[in-house]
């Protein structure tokens, strides 16, 4: 279960502690990554691959596991707080796929 806070104040302090849960749909493990409002998406992706034993493809998939889906990828150089503050995935719920796996 994360610990991610997903109240809906609108800011938080820089050092305030978030956990991305990432699900692997290959594999069906999932990695917590630890951060703060000032990691940045490519930092907790870096951290993602090294969890999972994986180097990046170009074919991978990372989305948001709600009704959206929305693609994470694109957010890379956004820290954790411009994401969150912008509306994306304030779950911190994402789901990824290796070029050749998942559903």
């Amino acid at each position: 279960m994360s610990n991610a806070k997903i109240e809906n104040e609108p800011k938080h302090e820089i050092h305030d502690r978030y956990t991305v849960n990432i699900a692997n749909e290959d594999d069906g493990s999932d990695a917590d990554i630890g951060a703060n409002r000032g990691t940045k998406i490519s930092e907790i992706m870096v951290e993602m691959y090294k969890d999972f034993g994986l180097e990046r493809k170009p074919g991978d998939r990372l989305h948001c596991r709600n009704r959206e889906g929305a693609d994470v990828f694109q957010f890379s150089e956004l820290t954790l707080g411009e994401y969150l503050d912008r509306g994306h995935c304030r779950e911190l719920k994402w789901a990824f796929a290796a070029e050749t796996g998942g559903a």
